[in-house]
């Protein structure tokens, strides 16, 4: 059943609402996550920290930790700097957290988001310019938390005092979505939370050949071990004790129950103050011969800020994404497709949710993809896919709503190697289930990052004689001579063209490594045999309307994006119908064989002829500026915000680079007459907004790719 007002005019922009069939109906698989409860905190004994008692409370706030610290657990690091490992490795929230002495709490100083990041990532070693950071706080006695310690800041002279209590929350988790969901650094995942002498049993029926798959991590002193056990019937039949990991790092484990209906214990030892979790826990039937041709894995690659004009079939240079140009040379070719925001939250809440951003409340900064609306994730999960995300954080994080629906979700910082390794540790990871995989990666995107290969395979063909930290400040101080909707003329110009020249290079360093997830792909026989997907949210400007990078307006170096299909039985050809990313959750599920969700507004591009309008926002104002673009029968039209003022006008299908401006000539005034009352349609939200709820960390990561907030300037 919807979950939105039936008031919905879904036949306004969508047709064919069923999909290619139901799929296959698939052997059990049970997620032992689903409906799960941690055990109460009061059934604990005492857990021990170097010898010290820790005490743990919980309430209708959660849980909180509490112990003291003797001089003997702080290792001087110079100038009055001090640490100590923190109870469950940094597992607990830094936000209420409290270190108390003989003379009262000490103050926890407020650091700048990148002063916050600089201290998160330099946690674990204590650099010169982490110490240089830690010295210009000048109110001591002090305190900071950083990863898995906790650094005491007393004047240069000082002795640490022989005892200071140490609280903080601990984040167990939430089953708000119906299963238990356990975060841990980098990873959000279902999960069963365990902390020492607990332990969570489970009724469970197993066929022959099942077997128990999850990954297993626990995090605290790495001074102290861990231990671990399972147990099927009371029989032990997995047991590892190992030192806790200061950082979390999950393992793999596969267990081999013997037939029959019986009890799954999952259980921790000993009385050590650290985190243990067994996550995306599934008691799988025995792999099938044919599993893999039951049902189509479904792979979705999205390369944030990847103009269209990257790749030869939408006109660019054929030799900058040599590997994408070939993905797309095998593929269905949407020639015509825009993103319905030109940056990346409402984009790719659009694309999740089958709604334009004003429909799912998503435009500003603040917002975040509602738990309300139905994703594409939570719809495959729903038909049984194993769903994984691997992202590069940021908008496309947990605070923003992306890890609902993924069974696994993984987030970090710009790093190709990590990224290559989950994806390849994701596809080795099969459980008889299909897959749903999200890829996202930033490489394209601000600021441009390039490998030493494609520096030298390029260098003549882009030549950049300046390092892109000095073309940003070049073109902040000359910014104000640009007008918007004009080209860039004079110095400007020139320097926009060697920005313009960075990012052509970092959008080849993408390709570099996308290529080596296609060949993954292939190796897999998901090239061949499933279905495989690539796009963008937005693209990136360089002046030829008088902005540039993105968000800042709606012409189509920022709004159009490529999009491929890879799927058995679609023939490649180019296909120039308008497209936009909220038709690819019917289009993705259309291809696997599954129901459409009925909430979704998009269309099948593989089933409709349909050739609806499409809309663009640029969604957060820019300059007081606040665009929206509608495409329609080969015009365009660029409006304010309210819809009513038209403030350029073009005819793309012969002018595609928006060059002649047809807004004075009141041509297709009637034609933009009759698509007024869509615009006020998609203007109607369909799901209450939500906020987002960002960490100084997640907020220096967004100050670094250029997002400093709903602000006039990014």
């Amino acid at each position: 059943m919807s979950r939105m007002s039936s008031k919905l005019p879904i036949l306004l922009l969508a047709s064919g609402l069923a999909g290619c069939g139901d799929r296959p109906t698939l052997p059990d698989h049970q997620r032992l996550a689903q409906g799960f409860l941690p055990p109460p905190i009061g059934e604990l004994g005492q857990l021990d920290w170097h010898g010290h008692p820790v005490s743990l409370a919980s309430d209708a706030d959660g849980t909180r930790f509490s112990v003291s610290l003797d001089a003997k657990s702080w290792a001087s690091l110079g100038q009055g700097v001090w640490r100590a490992a923190r109870p469950f490795g940094g597992l607990a929230h830094g936000t209420d957290s409290t270190l108390v002495g003989g003379g009262g709490p000490l103050h926890q100083p407020r650091l700048k988001a990148k002063e916050h990041q600089q201290v998160a990532l330099q946690g674990l070693e204590l650099n010169d310019e982490l110490h240089a950071l830690l010295g210009t706080i000048k109110k001591r006695p002090a305190f900071l938390l950083a990863g898995p310690w906790v650094y005491l800041l007393l004047d240069a002279t000082a002795s640490v005092p022989p005892s200071l209590a140490l609280s903080e929350s601990l984040d167990l988790g939430t089953g708000k979505s119906g299963a238990w969901r356990v975060e841990l650094g980098p990873y959000s995942a279902e999960g069963i939370p365990l902390l020492a002498s607990q332990s969570a049993s489970f009724e469970v029926a197993a066929i022959r050949g099942s077997a128990l798959r999850a990954r297993w991590v626990a995090v605290g002193n790495p001074a102290q071990d861990a231990h671990v056990r399972v147990l099927w019937n009371g029989e032990v039949v997995f047991e590892e004790q190992r030192p806790f990991d200061a950082v979390p790092q999950p393992r793999s484990l596969e267990i081999s129950l013997a037939e029959g209906r019986g009890l799954l214990t999952l259980e921790v030892l000993g009385s050590q103050a650290g985190f243990t979790a067994f996550l995306k826990p599934i008691l799988c039937p025995p792999l099938q011969d044919d599993d893999a041709s039951s049902s189509r894995d479904v792979v979705l690659l999205l390369a944030d800020t990847f103009r269209a004009d990257n790749l030869a079939d939408w006109g660019g240079d054929p030799d900058l994404c040599p590997r994408l140009n070939e993905l797309a040379a095998g593929g269905l070719r949407f020639t015509n497709t825009r993103a319905p925001a030109t940056w990346t939250l409402p984009s790719q809440a659009a694309m999740f949710s089958g709604l334009y951003p004003p429909q799912v409340s998503v435009r500003l900064y603040k917002d975040r993809l509602p738990d309300e609306a139905w994703t594409m994730a939570e719809h495959f999960q729903s038909a049984g896919y194993r769903t994984v995300a691997i992202t590069d954080g940021g908008f496309v994080g947990r605070p923003f709503g992306f890890a609902q629906g993924f069974e696994w979700f993984e987030e970090g910082e710009v790093d190709v190697p990590r990224m290559l390794a989950s994806v390849q540790r994701e596809l080795d990871a099969d459980d008889g289930r299909p897959l749903f995989l999200f890829v996202q990666s930033y490489r394209a995107h601000k600021p441009y990052r390039v490998d030493d290969i494609t520096s030298e395979r390029l260098a003549q063909s882009y030549p950049v004689g300046r390092s892109f930290e000095k073309l940003e400040k070049a073109i902040a101080s000359d910014y104000e001579t640009l007008k918007r909707g004009a080209p860039a003329a004079g110095a400007i110009g020139s320097t926009l063209g060697e920005y313009e020249n960075w990012y052509r290079l970092a959008s080849a360093s993408l390709d570099l490594a996308f290529g080596s997830i296609i060949d993954s792909l292939e190796g897999a026989g998901i090239l061949e045999n499933g279905v495989v997907a690539f796009t963008s949210d937005h693209g990136e400007s360089f002046g030829e309307h008088g902005v540039f990078e993105h968000g800042q307006g709606v012409w189509d170096e920022e709004a159009a994006v490529p999009l491929i299909l890879h799927a058995p039985g679609l023939a490649p050809r180019d296909d120039s119908s308008p497209a936009s990313l909220v038709d690819l959750p019917r289009t993705l599920t259309g291809l696997a064989g599954i129901q459409v969700h009925s909430d979704w507004i998009g269309r099948d591009l593989c089933q409709s002829s349909d050739e609806p309008p499409i809309v663009s926002y640029q969604s957060r104002p820019w300059q007081k500026n606040l665009d929206m673009a509608v495409v329609h029968r080969g015009r365009k039209w660029i409006l304010a915000a309210n819809g009513r003022q038209v403030l350029h006008q073009y005819d793309v299908a012969q002018d595609p680079k928006e060059l002649l401006d047809l807004s004075g000539s009141g041509s297709g005034k009637a034609l933009l007459k009759e698509l007024r009352a869509l615009l006020r349609t998609l203007d109607e939200p369909l799901v209450s907004g939500q906020a987002a709820q960002t960490t100084a960390a997640v907020q220096a990561q967004l100050d670094a790719l250029g997002y400093t907030g709903d602000s006039d300037e990014e």
